[in-house]
């Protein structure tokens, strides 16, 4: 294993493990539950340099981000004075993170399983409104959202601990088949992307009665 520390820093001398110099580290000297690990860092395709930064590896993710999007509303007056108008939005996408899901640290690599979630949002919003006279109106609002995000491993086996020689066990009695993230201080590690579903509808009602009196304006909202 080469390092270009030294290229970017002042070569470390101490605490070295034996066989080891400022640059290199004998494969005899690893711990052998990371071997199979560091087989999945990518090869470099940089040379490092204080342009780059000194590092050796670079992505730019060109995945496509496609979407499926339709939007609705109706608008109905039975009165001159009543407004009652609805609508409908669903939203279709398939998301993919090659890297992480949320955010990740600095310098992360794309982790050996990207994970891909079929989405799905649906809002449905309605406002009633009523002009009691020109000096008191009383509106009613209800929205109802519900958005399905279940993300999912595509190659669950190119994490999996038995596979790659993993057998450290996990704390508190709980270890998962699943390799846990790896992030040194400086980043340029993996982190850890899980398997998780977020199914959560998020209700929305509320009434608001206003009425002017004079120069000023009285309004009264429940929620």
């Amino acid at each position: 294993m080469i390092s270009t520390w030294n290229a970017a820093y002042a070569a470390p001398s101490s605490n070295l493990p034996a066989g080891a110099s400022s640059t290199s580290v004998p494969q005899t000297t690893w711990d052998p539950n990371i071997s199979g690990v560091l087989n999945l860092y990518p090869k470099p395709n940089l040379t490092p340099s204080a342009v780059n930064g000194w590092n050796n590896f670079q992505y730019i993710s060109q995945v496509p981000q496609n979407r499926w999007e339709a939007d609705t509303k109706i608008d109905y007056a039975p009165t001159e004075s009543t407004k009652l108008s609805g609508s409908y939005i669903r939203q279709n996408e398939t998301d993919q993170h090659p890297i992480a899901i949320w955010w990740a640290p600095p310098w992360t690599l794309p982790y050996p399983s990207p994970v891909v979630a079929a989405t799905t949002s649906q809002e449905v919003m309605a406002n009633l409104t009523h002009v009691f006279s020109p000096k008191t109106t009383n509106e009613v609002v209800f929205t109802l959202a519900r958005y399905i995000n279940p993300n999912k491993l595509s190659n669950p086996s190119a994490v999996d601990r038995t596979k790659l020689g993993f057998n450290v066990p996990g704390l508190f009695g709980h270890t998962t088949k699943q390799i846990p993230n790896f992030v040194p201080g400086w980043g340029g590690a993996f982190p850890e992307l899980k398997e998780f579903s977020f199914n959560g509808p998020a209700p929305f009602r509320s009434r608001t009665l206003s009425s002017i009196s004079g120069p000023s304006t009285v309004r009264i909202c429940t929620r």
